[in-house]
């Protein structure tokens, strides 16, 4: 299950023991990704950048045309181990560093939110 602000963007569903990384998409919603696609669209836009003053003017003016990054979608009743939780969700939701949860779809109407939940 992908979030609907995610429904516009490249999207897949994910696949069993790959590792994802929560990522802020052009639409400004959190989502999964993978890693490895984040890390070749910073090369390439590595690769792209020009040294000089017109570079970075002109760099001011050109719209993003490339497509962002891929959305990975997670089905409802896939086990998750997430890690590295930031020590104020660690106190806010009383958890550890690194939890298993499921991923529970709680309603089917649209334009509302799942929820993990926790072991």
């Amino acid at each position: 299950m992908c979030d609907y602000s995610l429904q516009g963007l490249p999207n897949r569903l994910a696949a069993e023991g790959e590792e994802l990384v929560a990522h802020r998409f052009p639409t400004t919603t959190i989502g999964f990704t993978s890693p490895q696609e984040l890390q070749a669209i910073a090369q390439a836009r590595a690769n792209q950048k020009r040294s000089g003053f017109w570079s970075a003017i002109k760099g001011w003016f050109i719209i993003e045309t490339k497509p962002p990054a891929t959305a990975v979608c997670i089905p409802p009743g896939a086990r998750l181990s997430l890690q590295d939780i930031p020590q104020r969700l660690q106190r806010e939701f009383d958890v550890g560093p690194n939890e298993e949860v499921t991923f529970t779809q709680l309603t089917a109407q649209p334009y509302t939110f799942a929820r993990f939940l926790s072991r």
